[in-house]
C-alpha cells in the first residue's frame, strides 16, 4: 500500500492506494509549527482506514504546510514513522505537492491560496525559487487568514457598510464582545481567521468586499511580480480553497497586473495521484 497525503493548516487529504484501488479520507490539518508528534499519531490512530493501514503501508508521501524546513521535515517524518512503522516515509513541503499536482513534469509558478499562502517556481522536478513564507502574522498575503484579518479590522473600525455590518452581526451574534477574545485565545488563530472567508464569499458581490478582495489578491500577486522574472508570470497555476472560491476575481486581478493564471484547482490530490502513478 502507498499513501499520499496533502496537508494544509486546516485539513489533510489522504489517498490510500492498494492494488489499483484508491480510497480517500480527510482529517484535520497537520502542521509541525502547531502540532506535535503525539497529535499526529493520535490523528492516524483515530481514523479507521488510516489505523488499519498502519502496518500495511509500504510508502508514505506526505506533503505538508510547515514542512519546508529541515527541522520540521525531520519532526514530521519521525512522527509518521512511528505511526506507520513498516513504511518508507517521504516528507515534502505542501508547495512541492501543489507543484507536482498542478504541473506534473512541466515548468511554471505554482501557488497555494488556502488558510495560508505560498508560491514557488517549479522546474518540472523540484522547487528552485520561492517567495518568503512568513506565516499568518507577517505573511500569507491573499490567504483565508489574511482575508479574515482584513474583514475583522474593517468591522471593528466601523468601516463596513451598514448593510454588511448588520449581516455580520446576524451571522456572528455578540461578535463585538467575543471575537477578539476568541482570536487571541484560540489554539489555531490562523484557522480561526480563515473561518470568516465563507462570509466574504457569500457577500462577495458587495462593492466593499470586491475592493477588499482586490487589495488582498494584489498583495499576493505583487509578491510574485517582485520575486520572479517577468517571463514566468504568464504560466501561473493555483490551488487551495481561497483560490478555488475566488478564482474569477483572482484571474481578473492578474490580468490587470499583466499576469496570467491559466489553471485553478481546489486540491492538488488528483494531479498528485497521477504524478505518483507515473513514478512508481
Amino acid at each position: 500500500m502507498i499513501i499520499v497525503a496533502d496537508s494544509g493548516s486546516t485539513k489533510t487529504e489522504w489517498a490510500l492506494i492498494n492494488r489499483g484501488q484508491t480510497r480517500q479520507v480527510r482529517t484535520p490539518g497537520l502542521n509541525p509549527f502547531f502540532n506535535g508528534p503525539r497529535l499526529i499519531e493520535e490523528t492516524v490512530a483515530g481514523h479507521r482506514l488510516l489505523a488499519e493501514s498502519r502496518h500495511t503501508a509500504k510508502q508514505i508521501h506526505f506533503y505538508g504546510a510547515g514542512c519546508g524546513h529541515k527541522e520540521n521535515i525531520e519532526a514530521m517524518g519521525s512522527a509518521l514513522q512511528q505511526a506507520f512503522p513498516q513504511a518508507q516515509v517521504h516528507v515534502h513541503s505542501d508547495l512541492l505537492g501543489a507543484a507536482r499536482g498542478l504541473f506534473l513534469e512541466e515548468k511554471g509558478i505554482a501557488g497555494i491560496l488556502g488558510t495560508g499562502s505560498n508560491s514557488g517556481f517549479y522546474n518540472g522536478h523540484r522547487i528552485t525559487q520561492t517567495t518568503p513564507t512568513l506565516g499568518y502574522i507577517l505573511g500569507d498575503e491573499g490567504s483565508g487568514n489574511h482575508l479574515g484579518k482584513m474583514l475583522l479590522k474593517a468591522y471593528f473600525h466601523h468601516e463596513l457598510p451598514q448593510a454588511l455590518t448588520n449581516q455580520f452581526n446576524q451571522q456572528y451574534p455578540d461578535s463585538s464582545r467575543s471575537l477578539l477574545y476568541e482570536l487571541y485565545h484560540h489554539p489555531y488563530p490562523n484557522r480561526f481567521l480563515a473561518e470568516f472567508t465563507p462570509f466574504i464569499q457569500t457577500h462577495q458581490q458587495n462593492p466593499y468586499l470586491q475592493n477588499l478582495l482586490q487589495k488582498a489578491f494584489e498583495a499576493y500577486l505583487l509578491l510574485l511580480q517582485n520575486h520572479y522574472p517577468k517571463a514566468l508570470l504568464n504560466n501561473i497555476r493555483l490551488t487551495g480553497s481561497v483560490a478555488w472560491a475566488f478564482q474569477e476575481k483572482l484571474k481578473a486581478t492578474a490580468r490587470q497586473m499583466e499576469m496570467q493564471i491559466d489553471r485553478v484547482v481546489a486540491s492538488p490530490m488528483e494531479g498528485l495521484l497521477q504524478y505518483h502513478h507515473l513514478h512508481q
